[in-house]
């Protein structure tokens, strides 16, 4: 009607609850309405495909959100004024997925929960975002010939453990080791190849045999306790191994008291202190070396 409301906005979320606007302000200049006639002027799209963030999301919302109190006729919103939004259409790619349940030693909190570092260092809009982790695609055909692997994917590592990365469709058919890599965790291997196919997850947490490597001599995972498994914390200087010079850097930041989003934060609070600095001690001392075939 001509005193129902003329400006809104759209906004995002993944949890129902926080709230992001997107996109300009859509205003309404007709006060007509009809079921069966579409009217062009009232009509509006987004293209969202710029927020990574939405990507493989297992639910996102929307809604739309009257932005003032003015009417579409220019004065205030009547008592009975009123709209109607039909139509609200949402379409998206489906994209060849691998899914990977995995969690950091230093980050996890507990009850299968890890910390939230990038949003809590505003990096992240995700309310789960823990922080960035490369998935590597390796070919068993290629190992000790390539100093690269086959694919290396980025994605998001959510604090449920959760991180998706899109495949290339070509690839279906094919065999590949998993291989994990962090900014402060020691490079984890799956124990087998997977074959790829229009469904494909790996879950490293757990089990002990999921990761490549002596399970009785040299643990390839950090046992949490009650049947979860995490890759090892403090490797620093992505070295393959956790020792001095990881301790080193560790204890250079912490006498210059950084904070941030930094490689020696090894538990993820955005400092680098004494609690880091024991995880690398405790995993320097247990000679934890990245094992892969």
């Amino acid at each position: 009607s001509n005193t129902g409301p003329s400006t809104f906005k759209l906004q995002y979320s993944l949890n129902d609850t926080l709230y992001t606007d997107f996109g300009p302000q859509i205003k309404l200049s007709s006060a007509s309405w009809s079921s069966t006639i579409s009217d062009t002027t009232a009509t509006k799209s987004f293209n969202l495909s710029t927020l990574s963030i939405l990507n493989n999301q297992p639910a996102v919302y929307f809604r739309i959100v009257n932005v003032n109190k003015t009417s579409i006729g220019g004065s205030t919103i009547g008592t009975g004024g009123t709209n109607a939004i039909d139509n609200f259409t949402v379409t998206g790619n489906s994209n060849l997925l691998l899914n990977v349940k995995a969690y950091l030693e230093g980050y996890y909190t507990g009850n299968s929960t890890m910390a939230t570092t990038l949003r809590d260092l505003n990096l992240s809009s995700d309310p789960t975002a823990t922080d960035t982790m490369t998935v590597n695609l390796w070919s068993p055909d290629s190992l000790g010939l390539n100093v690269n692997p086959s694919y290396s994917l980025k994605g998001i590592l959510r604090s449920n453990g959760n991180l998706s990365v899109i495949l290339p469709k070509s690839i279906i058919g094919n065999s590949y080791y998993i291989a994990l890599k962090h900014r402060n965790s020691i490079e984890t291997w799956s124990a087998r190849t997977i074959n790829i196919s229009q469904s494909n997850y790996y879950n490293f947490t757990d089990s002990l045999s999921k990761a490549f490597g002596d399970v009785l001599y040299n643990a390839p995972m950090k046992d949490m306790g009650n049947g979860v498994y995490a890759l090892y914390s403090g490797n620093v200087d992505q070295d393959e191994t956790i020792g001095i010079f990881d301790m080193s850097n560790a204890e250079n930041d912490a006498f210059n008291f950084e904070y941030g989003y930094n490689a020696t934060d090894c538990n993820g609070d955005g400092a680098t202190d004494a609690l880091d600095m024991q995880l690398i001690e405790n995993n320097a001392m247990l000679q934890i070396v990245t094992s892969h075939p």
